[in-house]
């Protein structure tokens, strides 16, 4: 009886050692899921200072999720190479030129992409189960932006004006965002005044928030003040055929 006892014990003993390994094996597994590389260069001829922030932000229904997945930093422009949850799905990749005076952590400065940027030209990524070894980002500031519009495959163009009635100076940035009116992550143009622009964005890309700001002498990107206005009927459906009439005025 003793000896049944005792084999009960071991028994029930192994059964919870067992569970317990399953256990921590299968905490192990959700925590660190199966991963695939994301390997590209970054290529920013006008690079002076401070260091590049990469993100990547899941696209859920379509729509651009507030914070990123992944943040990845290097001190200078060159090869990068991230690691990204195996079948992630669609996700932006976009580089960040960050410096101690456009970089606070937890503010508003970083939270609303301030820091000049650009994004992944064949935007949005797919990431499934294989490494991917080519996604490049040729960097340019806003609002000199003209690789935003260089897209590989088929593209339609969007005409309209800018009109603002108290424009005085600087330029104006047309801005061409999947997510909402703001930084564009699709496309923009660059003008030295108010007045006509067309400017390329993929063909079926869907719903896009197109808008424009006016940029001070001196600035290089939109800040939270900076005069600016979007299309009234945002957003438009960039389908297969070209969008005309695409009228803005700034305020």
């Amino acid at each position: 009886m003793k000896n049944k006892s005792v084999l009960f014990f071991f028994a029930a003993l192994f059964i919870v050692l067992v569970s317990i390994t399953v256990f921590c094996l299968n905490s192990y597994a959700a925590e660190n899921p199966s991963k695939v590389k994301v390997c590209g260069k970054i290529i920013y001829p006008g690079f002076k200072d401070g260091w590049l922030l990469i993100t990547v932000q899941r696209i859920i229904g379509g729509k651009e999720e507030k914070e990123p997945i992944i943040k990845h930093t290097i001190s200078s422009p060159g090869a990068y190479c991230l690691e990204a949850p195996k079948g992630t799905g669609k996700v932006n990749l976009k580089v960040f030129n960050l410096t101690n005076e456009t970089f606070i952590p937890g503010s508003e400065t970083e939270r609303n992409n301030l820091a000049p940027f650009s994004p992944y030209l064949d935007n949005p990524l797919m990431i499934a189960d294989e490494d991917i070894t080519n996604a490049d980002i040729e960097f340019s500031e806003i609002p000199s932006v003209p690789v935003m519009n260089r897209y590989k495959g088929e593209t339609i163009t969007v005409f309209g004006e800018v009109s603002m009635p108290d424009y005085k100076e600087g330029r104006i940035v047309v801005t061409v965002n999947n997510t909402g009116f703001g930084h564009p992550n699709v496309a923009s143009a660059s003008l030295d005044q108010p007045g006509n622009y067309s400017l390329k964005v993929p063909k079926n890309q869907g719903d896009i928030y197109i808008g424009a700001f006016n940029l001070l002498p001196g600035e290089s990107q939109p800040g939270f003040d900076s005069p600016k206005g979007e299309y009234s009927a945002n957003p438009l459906k960039a389908k297969e055929e070209d969008i005309t009439d695409i009228n803005i005025k700034i305020q």
